[in-house]
């Protein structure tokens, strides 16, 4: 590091940036963007309740119903015996049969 480097650093306190999540996507607790500091070297979140910033998440918009996982935008995988877009039929036939 050169001693204007040094110097730029030493007059800021803190380099920062912004962390956003891609289209159709957020962090677990629903924001979509965070900021990050440097402090002694390393990056780290701005927010006190984070260690490290987590992975964005897919939105399923309506939410996936009866235990489906939202795989991309807006497409659930349905665990066994559910079906539709949000997983929201039973599949009552198949249930009656057995």
């Amino acid at each position: 590091m050169s001693g204007s480097e040094e110097e730029y650093l030493k007059q800021k306190k803190y380099i920062s940036c912004t962390v956003e999540c891609a289209p159709n996507h957020q962090f677990p607790d629903g924001s979509t963007f965070t900021n990050m500091v440097c402090k002694d070297g390393n990056w780290v979140p701005s927010r006190p309740d984070w260690v490290t910033v987590p992975d964005c998440e897919v939105i399923c918009k309506p939410p996936c119903q009866n235990g489906g996982i939202c795989l991309s935008f807006n497409m659930c995988q349905c665990p066994q015996d559910f079906r539709g877009q949000q997983c929201q039929y039973c599949e009552l036939l198949k249930l009656l049969i057995l």
